[in-house]
């Protein structure tokens, strides 16, 4: 396969190709990004309000949610498993879902995820994907590695914890009302739709209307993890 270097010649020694998809994938998923690039001052306040929890957290006297932080159920663990579709890549462990849907596997995997929930550990191979690229647009030149949007193939049991945990929370956020009415975005039952149908409302209402419309390129590509985990 041929690629272009920095450049622009044609890359054509194997050795050589791989380290140039390397460089720019690395570069895409790496952040190195200095504080002039987002709002430093709420940077300061974000990583405050952190320590802040982290203080309560950490205090012998805090009780925590017995709904967030309670057990895990063999009925979470069903329902993760069971509404996993078939079929599926798997990740490096090459474990799929259909092996993961026997009966008897659901104890094992529930002993498992209460080990990593109590610990707040999992295994270092969920750290680790196989990216898949595939050409963004056919038309768009083939030699160019940033052309192709990497799809990475992550462990299919790591999928099904990340599916427990925003079940959980997604439960708790609903029935205790947490969520502003007016969100519909990554939520259960809602969908863009409910938008549309307001503001469609609105406009035969003849009522004043303004809509801002924000696409972010490569937002996940390019966001600072620390501000994200904060």
């Amino acid at each position: 396969m041929e690629v272009y270097n920095t450049e622009g010649e044609i890359l054509i020694d194997e050795t050589r190709v791989i380290d140039k998809w390397k460089s720019d994938f690395e570069h895409l998923y790496n952040n190195d990004q200095s504080e002039e690039d987002f709002n430093s001052e709420f940077y300061r306040y974000a990583l405050s309000h952190k320590t802040v929890l982290e203080d309560i957290i950490s205090d012998p006297l805090y009780n925590d949610d017995e709904e967030l932080n309670g057990d895990i159920t063999l009925e979470e663990i069903e329902t993760v498993i069971k509404s996993a579709k078939n079929g599926k890549s798997t990740g490096i462990d090459q474990i799929p879902y259909e092996v993961l849907k026997f009966p008897n596997v659901f104890q094992v995997i529930r002993s498992l995820f209460q080990v990593m929930f109590d610990t707040s550990c999992v295994p270092s191979i969920w750290g680790k994907a196989v990216i898949f690229p595939i050409l963004k647009n056919p038309s768009s030149d083939h030699r160019i590695p940033l052309n192709y949007r990497g799809i990475s193939l992550l462990s299919c049991i790591s999928k099904l914890y990340s599916a427990f945990i925003n079940n959980r929370l997604s439960t708790y956020l609903d029935e205790n009302e947490v969520l502003a009415d007016e969100q519909n975005g990554l939520r259960r039952h809602r969908s863009c739709e409910d938008h549309v149908f307001s503001l469609s409302s609105v406009i035969r209402n003849n009522a004043n209307v303004i809509a801002t419309f924000v696409d972010l390129k490569k937002a996940f590509d390019f966001v600072d993890r620390d501000m994200l985990l904060l």
